[in-house]
């Protein structure tokens, strides 16, 4: 699975491949997403994490 991640403008800031494992035909997979989000630091600096 590809997971992309992209900003407010729609540019790629993060690609990263998660492996699933070896599937038979007949096999499924469950995925959950969750995020996390921290509030904005005082000052206006942007931080990246």
């Amino acid at each position: 699975m590809v997971l992309t991640i992209r900003n407010e403008r729609g540019e790629e800031i993060a690609r990263k491949l998660v492996g699933v494992g070896a599937m038979l035909p007949d096999e499924q997979r469950t995925f959950t997403l969750s995020v996390e989000m921290n509030p904005a630091s005082a000052g206006g600096k942007r931080t990246w994490h």
